[in-house]
């Protein structure tokens, strides 16, 4: 019978000297004893061995998953640390954008109040004189001019703005790579760790070594192993991107605080010049039509009494035919001539009307006043030979007279 551990096997072996050593009897296979002895003695070290490397396994693995769980709760707190930092930033950037533009609807309704106040004094100036205001040229350019550079600088904070958000994006690309290259490279060295005590297992099958592992190699490598750095550099290159990509992320955010108040400034300008724009075009409807007003009462009628005469001296008497009067002839003409270039000017766009009214030599101003003085400039020149208005006389033998106003523009036709 052969002993399993090696206390047994000393029971044994000093049981049998001290019986050996009473009786006096030795036995002639000291070599057989001395084997069996190196063989128990190799098995109970390699026992020993396993178990020892499997307590420190264990003791390694559950360190490695403490600190792994550690990293990954520190990423977690990071994260939203950051993500805090964010919400943070972007409440207080929206704090005080409402607060600045409460303050412009402050200053822009105390403004509006107060050029709404002279407006109407210098209407009722303009009133009083019937004196017709022209618009300044000047202004209008610069206030367009002021309009494109306005939209320009808001198309490249439009642009920077998309930049910022593409590199926000790419950055949370880059740390969730980061993360499962991380995750990866933990996976890889626990897999050699466990192909390593495979291949260093005294039962494997394949073969060892050395009966006895040994945490030292006995023999000298063919060659230095090369340190693997390809991780270490792209962890390397990643962090330079990452704070490449925050530098230019503060520098975007710094630019677009500075730009803020001068935007403010622009848009404001831009609106009152919009509002004065539109103040002086109604300002200047209302003095065209106090100025036709004007016009149309001091206008002087004139009479047909030498044709009233003379057909009073005519010596034709009894029935006469009835003809057409020619003013109600003309005036038909003219009603039809208005319809139809009405009809043909309505179809054509705003580009066509300020071609029309460039080649008339007239102004434009809006689209359905453009139309009105391009008929009447053309009825002008069609019916030409009207130039005075008519005034009836009756052929009573009293003498008395009756007067009949009647337009030589045709204003009915044209209305």
């Amino acid at each position: 019978m052969v002993p399993t551990s090696y206390w047994e096997y000393c029971c044994y072996y000093f049981s049998s000297t001290a019986y050996s050593a009473v009786t006096g009897q030795h036995r002639s296979n000291g070599w057989y004893e001395a084997r069996q002895r190196l063989i128990i003695l190799e098995n109970t070290v390699a026992e020993i061995k396993i178990r020892h490397d499997a307590e420190v396994e264990k003791v390694k693995s559950k360190r490695d998953e403490e600190e792994k769980k550690k990293r990954d709760d520190d990423e977690k707190e990071r994260r939203e640390q950051d993500r805090k930092e964010r919400e943070e930033m972007h409440r207080q950037m929206m704090e005080d954008m409402n607060k600045k533009w409460e303050k412009i609807c402050e200053k822009m309704d105390e403004k509006k109040g107060d050029s709404r106040k002279k407006e109407i004094d210098r209407l009722r100036s303009f009133a009083n004189n019937a004196v017709a205001s022209t618009s300044s040229t000047k202004a209008t350019i610069e206030g367009e001019e002021l309009i494109r550079q306005l939209l320009r600088e808001q198309e490249a904070m439009k642009k920077k703005l998309e930049e910022s958000i593409a590199a926000q994006k790419r950055l949370e690309i880059l740390e969730n790579e980061m993360t499962l290259m991380r995750t990866m490279r933990d996976e890889a060295l626990k897999e050699v760790e466990t192909w390593k005590n495979e291949a260093l297992r005294p039962g494997n099958k394949r073969g060892c070594a050395a009966v006895t592992p040994t945490t030292v190699a006995r023999t000298r490598n063919r060659a230095t192993p090369e340190p693997t750095t390809g991780l270490a550099g792209i962890v390397h290159r990643h962090n330079l991107e990452l704070e490449a990509l925050k530098n230019l992320r503060i520098v975007d955010f710094n630019a677009r605080r500075e730009k803020e108040p001068e935007n403010d400034q622009l848009r404001v300008t831009m609106e009152e010049e919009a509002n004065a724009r539109c103040e002086q075009e109604l300002e200047n409807e209302r003095l065209r039509t106090v100025i036709a007003d004007i016009e149309a009462a001091q206008r002087v009628p004139c009479t047909n009494l030498r044709q009233r005469i003379e057909e009073m001296a005519s010596t034709d008497k009894g029935k006469q035919k009835t003809v057409t009067e020619p003013l109600s002839a003309r005036a038909m003409e003219k009603k039809k001539f208005a319809k139809e270039q009405r009809k043909d000017l309505g179809n054509r766009k705003k580009d066509g009307i300020i071609e029309i009214c460039a080649k008339e030599g007239l102004k434009y101003v809006t689209s359905k006043r453009s139309v009105e003085d391009i008929i009447n400039q053309r009825m002008k020149t069609t019916f030409s030979d009207e130039g005075k208005a008519v005034q009836e006389v009756s052929d009573d033998t009293g003498g008395g007279m009756a007067e009949k106003e009647v337009s030589a523009e045709g204003d009915a036709a044209t209305s």
